[in-house]
């Protein structure tokens, strides 16, 4: 491929269609899809470190700060559709990604509305808001 930015453009526009279909075998490949994988991991793992420091990374309940344990608890209910609504949004796809990006701006418009919790008191608060915290014996 000519190193001329003005030769290069012309040889793109005559082998555009040798181009793209390189690209799309490229892309076929394993080693390219297993690439795509470690970097979706990595983008994951980025906004929800992103959303674990906005939220304190602690536990609000008992205090633990063992990221493995911690959860988002959607104060008022509602995590299943928000979720899903992340997933069906233009670009969503149902990538956890955008879900944890969707629920940093849903945290940062909305204060008190997303707790982070450990997976115990996790439970106790999905149970607290079905039963009711009088419930508790």
């Amino acid at each position: 491929m000519p190193r001329d930015r003005e030769k290069y453009n012309a040889w793109m526009r005559a082998n555009r269609h040798r181009y793209a279909e390189a690209e799309r075998a490229r892309r076929r490949t394993d080693r390219y899809r297993a690439h795509e994988r470690g970097r979706a991991v990595e983008r994951r793992a980025e906004q929800r470190r992103k959303l674990l420091d906005f939220l304190g990374g602690r536990c609000q309940r008992c205090g633990i700060a063992d990221e493995r344990l911690l959860q988002f608890h959607h104060a008022n209910g509602g995590g299943n559709q928000h979720r899903r609504e992340a997933a069906t949004a233009p670009g969503g796809k149902g990538t956890s990604y955008r879900y944890y990006a969707e629920l940093l701006a849903w945290a940062r418009e909305r204060p008190g509305s997303v707790e982070l919790l450990c997976a115990n008191c996790h439970i106790l608060a999905e149970w607290e808001l079905e039963h009711g915290r009088e419930d508790i014996a």
